[in-house]
């Protein structure tokens, strides 16, 4: 490479450039871990609200989804 071109590079701009990127990048990779961590917690909640009206369902006489479309609610 040419020294010249070395020269001319001014190194703060670029350090600010390279700041400002590794940032932007950290802050991607911790939205989507704490996104992942949220929508498995919501996977929990949700799984565990199924297992509970399917035990519902089982001691209810009639199918709890039945008795909702009679209601009409």
């Amino acid at each position: 490479m040419d020294s010249g071109l070395l020269a001319s590079v001014d190194w703060g701009t670029f350090a600010l450039v390279a700041i400002i990127a590794a940032a932007l990048v950290w802050g991607m990779v911790f939205f989507l871990r704490q996104n992942r961590k949220d929508f498995d917690d919501l996977q929990e909640d949700l799984d565990l609200q199924s297992k509970e009206d399917g035990d519902e369902d089982e001691k209810m006489p009639g199918s709890r989804a039945s008795h909702r479309r009679g209601t009409g609610g």
